[in-house]
């Protein structure tokens, strides 16, 4: 659906394009035009996926009845590069990849993204996503998404924002895969009432979609619940009220949530003063502090 020059011109472009005449185009000459003519959209892997998409007859070559998809495709896949490129660390060498944690990092940032769907998109379980992968997730799964400039400067915008996450808690989130084990004590934490609740569910659900992102969990309980605000304590209590992992909490998950975050804040206040918290945001107790720990009270032993 995405936008494209009228046939007239698209005809015209063809025609420049094929400078040899043979009434098609080849890779490399695709490449030529669309830095001449659309430097705006010259990313090398959008155009090959445009140029792949788009050659309906698998003879390596785009015809004119072809051409006018291949510049909507080159279109689509260059805004979904700006959008990757945005997320992803482009390696020196010019790796392609997204890594666990900063797929992480943009979930904080948007809800167009859960952190379940990493894993989906990890098709090879490298523990990275490549650019070929994440086009064709969010084609299969996000078809209507990518067309709209609009759409597309909203996310990148929202994207641009720096969230003040710490290293160790990326890499915290990255491999954070062991059973949930939920302690009893954390299902009868105090808890406003249900109708309390549900209001709260309904002003951190600003888009109305009937579910709330981890983003949106941790905006929500830095407005409503400052002193709860520990953002590994709030990243536990979602994953541990996520009953159907879909990566989002739902109004019928969101009382678990609350009495959770209040849960898990609590064991990281007792955490904090057993254990140092280093310069570098190491959240970590080591043996002779938990010894420590042990002759001040009788809660711990060796």
């Amino acid at each position: 659906k995405t936008l494209a020059p009228s046939e007239e011109e698209c005809n015209n472009i063809f025609d420049d394009w094929d400078g040899d005449k043979t009434g098609h185009l080849s890779l490399a000459e695709l490449e030529s035009g669309m830095c001449r003519r659309f430097p705006d959209m010259d990313y090398k892997s959008a155009i090959f996926l445009a140029y792949r998409a788009s050659d309906k007859t698998m003879n390596g070559l785009v015809d004119r009845v072809e051409f006018r998809n291949f510049l909507r495709y080159a279109r689509y896949y260059s805004n979904l590069w700006i959008v990757f490129s945005e997320m992803a660390l482009i390696d020196d060498d010019g790796d392609e990849v997204l890594s666990k944690a900063e797929f992480v990092d943009v979930t904080l940032k948007t809800k167009l993204f859960s952190i379940v769907m990493f894993d989906e998109m990890d098709t090879s379980n490298e523990g990275v996503v490549r650019y070929r992968q994440f086009c064709d997730w969010m084609a299969a799964n996000k078809p209507a998404w990518g067309s709209d400039e609009e759409e597309v400067n909203d996310l990148l915008n929202d994207l641009d924002v720096t969230l003040e996450t710490t290293r160790e808690t990326l890499e915290y989130f990255a491999t954070h895969k062991r059973e949930i084990k939920i302690a009893e004590a954390a299902k009868h934490m105090p808890a406003p009432s249900e109708s309390i609740c549900m209001s709260i569910f309904d002003d951190w659900d600003g888009d109305k979609t009937g579910n709330i992102s981890f983003a949106e969990l941790i905006s929500g309980v830095q407005r409503h619940y400052p002193e709860q605000n520990q953002i590994l304590a709030i990243f536990e209590a979602y994953r541990a009220a996520d009953l159907n992992s879909s990566g989002y909490i739902e109004r019928e998950e969101f009382m678990k949530f609350i009495r959770y975050v209040m849960y898990y804040n609590v064991i990281w206040r007792v955490f904090a003063r057993v254990g140092l918290v280093s310069e570098d945001g190491d959240k970590v107790i080591s043996r002779k502090e938990f010894i420590q720990a042990t002759r001040r009270t009788q809660f711990f032993s060796e």
